[in-house]
This record gives structure tokens, C-alpha cells and sequence, in this order.
């Protein structure tokens, strides 16, 4: 993916617990929100969840830019580790935006407890404004 040169970066960890039952998407955790004011230019993001489907929950990640879907990836299957990566290139105007990691669940639950077992769980987003 070209993208020029890079203005500004932003990065973020998700460094607490976090579980969703949801059907429809919602912010994993403000942790993994980033806001950005920039140029009108690009936003070069790229983001990751490792997450676990409880019981036989399916699930998708996605990245969210201003509270619209640009990107997604899925979670196969319940009851295993998966690690959902992303990333995208998207246009903006001149202003603040905010980049956030959205996810939800096609069963129970999912979760990524990035705090309490941080050697199989985390989410992390990288945010670069670039010409």
C-alpha cells in the first residue's frame, strides 16, 4: 500500500479486559479510539484483535473512521484463539477524526482480555496521516 510521506502517527494498546455480546458493532474499548487532527490527506490505519468466541461464537472486527465501517476482518468460529488483522487507506477532509476498533458477535460472546492474559489476547491501532 503506497502512501507518501507520513505527517503524524498515533498508536494505541487496548491494556484492559474487554467482552462483547452484541450483534451490532460497538467500540471494543476506548482504549484501541484514536483522534487525529489532520490535513485534507490520508489516514494509513492498521489494526489487530486477538479475541476468543465463546462457546461457538463467530464474530467480526472492523475499523471505524468518523462512525463509518472502512474495513473488516472475521473471526471464524467459537471456543479458539484468532487473531483478526486490518488495514486500510482512507480519504479525509481537513479536521478531527476519530479512528476506533469495532467489533461483534454472530453467538455469545467474544472476548480479549489483553489485561489478565496478555500472552494470548490483545488489540493494538496504528493511525498515520500521510500525503
Amino acid at each position: 500500500m503506497s502512501g507518501g510521506r507520513v505527517i503524524q502517527s498515533k498508536s494505541a494498546n487496548l491494556t484492559h479486559d474487554a467482552t462483547t455480546s452484541s450483534g451490532s458493532y460497538a467500540l471494543v474499548h476506548a482504549d484501541v479510539s484514536i483522534s487525529i487532527t489532520t490535513g485534507a490527506r490520508s489516514l494509513r490505519i492498521a489494526a489487530q484483535i486477538a479475541c476468543n468466541g465463546v462457546g461457538s461464537s463467530a464474530g467480526v472486527a472492523a475499523i471505524f473512521v468518523d462512525g463509518v465501517q472502512k474495513s473488516c476482518g472475521m473471526h471464524p468460529n467459537g471456543g479458539n484463539y484468532a487473531t483478526i488483522s486490518m488495514l486500510d487507506k482512507v480519504s479525509v477532509s481537513a479536521g478531527s477524526h476519530t479512528v476506533e476498533i469495532r467489533w461483534k458477535t454472530f453467538g455469545t460472546s467474544l472476548t480479549c482480555n489483553a489485561a489478565t492474559n496478555p500472552d494470548f489476547y490483545a488489540a493494538s491501532i496504528v493511525v498515520e496521516e500521510v500525503t
